[in-house]
């Protein structure tokens, strides 16, 4: 499993799922921290469904973006 703290446009990942392969590895899943809802899960995605294997690889994410910034209003409002 590919784990990153956050994705924006995925680059990252994808380089560590390229990596991964590139060294025989098999890619079960990729695991995100924050998606910052900025087109990197659809780059993951789209290279991911490019991988030939038996079944779908998931991409989960944590949070998005928008989580982390209704969780920190909700914070400022608390704490007026």
């Amino acid at each position: 499993v590919i784990v990153d703290d956050v994705c924006t446009t995925g680059g990252s990942t994808i380089t560590a799922i390229e990596a991964t392969r590139d060294a025989g590895m098999t890619v079960a899943g990729v695991l995100c921290l924050v998606d910052r809802e900025q087109g990197g899960r659809l780059n993951i995605e789209r290279v991911l469904a490019e991988i030939p294997s038996p079944r779908d690889i998931p991409f989960h994410s944590v949070y998005t973006a928008t989580d982390v910034r209704r969780a920190h209003l909700a914070h400022l409002a608390l704490n007026k």
